[in-house]
């Protein structure tokens, strides 16, 4: 069985406060792509895993215990009481580290295939419960499309999809360095910016592209740049290739940006080459988790 594990986007990101237990509570609409990682997954007599790679570097992805595919796979064996021996091949394509959610979409791609390959017969909601403690987006890799998170996150409601974004495409820019999610929410803590303050609700009441992309704001961008000042000038960078609407995604770092209507994408590419980073193209995908499975 081959189960796809698409990457991420984070059209909006409001970090609406922090708990006194320290974690931070969002609104966020989030939105999959069809940059995907692949997991195939067969019934063995012991647990493996192994780590391929079409493309990008696998070096901050282990086979241990602390990928969160494991960590899925061990949840999941919690939850329903019973050993589940699993041989795991993941194809990696999205980048670690860089705010596209990939180990969580991996994780997501575990529970969905397992459930199936080992016939638990578990819904939906079932699955996001044990989800939930491995992380907001292997919630959201559960449900797909795109959605709408409150609390951490993890509180998702499915959404219609974004039309006149759907006919654009995107530029992804990975700029190679990581940013640890808990020092970028460290950094927020210190200038608690609201840059993105109601943008969910007001996203998702527009009809246009044009009122869409100027409502696309992250919280987390400026404690992102902060960290990595470069982030500025690929943003930048980014901007005067006619890109609309250029945003970090998630706690960082890759950045996206919608090209224009009229935009030439070979153009902008090269307009970009300069940057010494990853850039590549992709588009807001429609279809969601219940449909994806081979």
């Amino acid at each position: 069985m081959i189960v796809s594990a698409p990457a991420k986007i984070n059209l909006t990101l409001e970090v609406t406060g922090v708990e006194d237990n320290g974690y931070h509570t969002l609104d966020t609409v989030f939105a999959w792509l069809q940059l995907e990682d692949s997991l195939r997954l067969e019934r063995a007599s012991c647990t493996t895993l192994s780590i391929l790679s079409e493309g990008v570097s696998t070096e901050l992805v282990t086979s241990d215990g602390d990928n969160l595919v494991l960590k899925a796979h061990q949840a999941l064996q919690r939850a329903c009481g019973k050993q589940l021996p699993t041989e795991f091949i993941l194809t990696k394509r999205i980048p670690a580290g860089g705010g596209l959610g990939g180990g969580s979409a991996d994780a997501a791609a575990a529970l969905f295939g397992l459930n199936r390959l080992f016939e638990l017969g578990m819904n939906q909601q079932e699955l996001l419960e044990v989800a939930r403690p491995l992380g907001a987006d292997v919630s959201f890799g559960l449900v797909g499309g795109m959605a709408h998170g409150t609390r951490y996150g993890d509180l998702l409601e499915p959404l219609s999809p974004l039309r006149p974004l759907l006919e654009r495409e995107l530029v992804l820019v990975f700029p190679g360095i990581p940013c640890p999610t808990p020092k970028i929410y460290s950094l927020w803590d210190q200038s608690q910016n609201h840059v993105s303050r109601g943008a969910s609700r007001k996203l998702l009441a527009a009809t246009t592209a044009e009122q869409m992309l100027a409502l696309i704001a992250n919280d987390l961008e400026e404690p992102a740049i902060r960290y990595h000042p470069p982030l500025k000038d690929y943003k930048v960078a980014m901007e005067q290739a006619g890109l609309e609407a250029v945003c970090v995604s998630g706690s960082g770092s890759t950045l996206f940006g919608f090209l224009p209507e009229a935009g030439d994408m070979d153009w902008v590419k090269q307009q970009l080459s300069h940057l010494g980073v990853g850039v590549t193209t992709t588009r807001l995908r429609e279809d969601r988790r219940f449909e994806l499975v081979s």
